[in-house]
């Protein structure tokens, strides 16, 4: 009987190592569905993990970087290990722990930041990316902007309203140095998103072989612990430290935080007014005048709801709203 669940761990191993390796190569290969294959690239070692026990999903992780290196090469085996299977391995303990929802957010996310950091450091130390190449792509992008506006005749329309070339120039070059600065902040939001959509689809995986899962609370239940407001507070204490010292390492530091907590805000924003839709008495040209604000006002909406998320976590507004529910029954 041993001999054959050994047998049985070992064929699903195999079999696990041979999609996780198919599906990284597809990605590796075709662009346009990498985006689809991030989102399941753990799910078949999670699985024999769950299956199984640890030691065979980290072979079969191990055999999956190996048929990985024998299509792409060494580097690119070694940073589809770091990047995924790192997350994999650890998605698999957690949910054999049975451990909760936020704990497999919190850790994938930090896993997942991680490695992305990791990558990105052995990218610069083997040399498969020059700042100066990058900085020359940068600059031949914003050429090619300019002589397009000049083509399509949307400068002789800036400069009836006072912008020169120059000017915008200016404009492209402050933004190209903004998306710079905020990389990190890009790095954490789709770290967390990649964690996130990884643990849905395991999830999914795992239910429909009658596993036992976390459960997923509904997006209107969303919510941040009420300490979370502290590091925003802290974030804006290091930009307005920054600003009054100079510094633009420091500047950048609070800028990115902040960036980050916007985000969180927008989501929780939108979790709120989902619940506000679902449970509050509101009428349906309240309803349609809403959608029609968002098309027209998009960024106006996207502030407001990142301020809606804030307010959310201060003054719990959607237990008040459930109280008054309740009241009226």
């Amino acid at each position: 009987m041993n001999t054959i669940y050994k047998t049985r761990q070992l064929t699903e191993g195999a079999i696990m190592a041979v999609i996780t390796a198919v599906v990284a190569l597809l990605g590796t290969f075709i662009p346009l569905i990498n985006t689809l294959t991030v989102m399941v690239i753990t799910a078949p070692i999670i699985f024999v993990i769950v299956r199984n026990n640890i030691s065979t999903g980290v072979l079969s992780s191990i055999v999956a970087a190996f048929l990985v290196g024998v299509i792409a090469g060494p580097i690119a085996s070694l940073f589809f290990y770091i990047q995924f299977m790192f997350l994999a391995i650890v998605y698999g303990y957690l949910f054999t722990k049975k451990s909760s929802v936020a704990t497999f957010l919190t850790a994938g996310t930090v896993v997942s930041v991680t490695a992305t950091i990791l990558v990105f450091l052995l990218v610069m130390v083997t040399g498969q990316i020059s700042f100066e190449e990058q900085k020359a792509v940068f600059n031949e992008a914003m050429e090619r902007t300019i002589i397009q506006y000049e083509e399509s005749g949307v400068f002789d329309d800036l400069e009836s309203q006072g912008y020169s070339k120059e000017d915008i120039r200016v404009m492209l070059d402050e933004m190209i140095k903004f998306v710079i600065n905020i990389i990190p902040t890009i790095i954490v939001i789709a770290s967390a998103l990649t964690a996130i959509l990884n643990f849905i689809f395991a999830r999914l995986l795992l239910r429909k072989f009658d596993h036992k899962v976390p459960n997923f609370p509904k997006f209107t239940e969303w919510r941040l612990p009420w300490n979370f407001i502290w590091g925003f507070i802290a974030a804006w204490a290091i930009l307005l430290f920054g600003d009054v010292i100079s510094s633009p390492v420091i500047l950048i530091i609070g800028q990115n935080v902040l960036i980050a907590y916007g985000a969180a805000f927008f989501i929780m924003g939108l979790s709120t007014m989902a619940y506000v839709f679902k449970n509050a008495e509101i009428s349906p040209i309240a309803r349609v005048a809403f959608v029609f604000l968002i098309f027209f006002l998009f960024q106006s909406i996207v502030i407001i709801t990142a301020f809606i998320g804030l307010l959310d976590l201060l003054l719990d507004t959607r237990k008040k709203i459930a109280e008054r529910k309740e009241g009226k029954k």
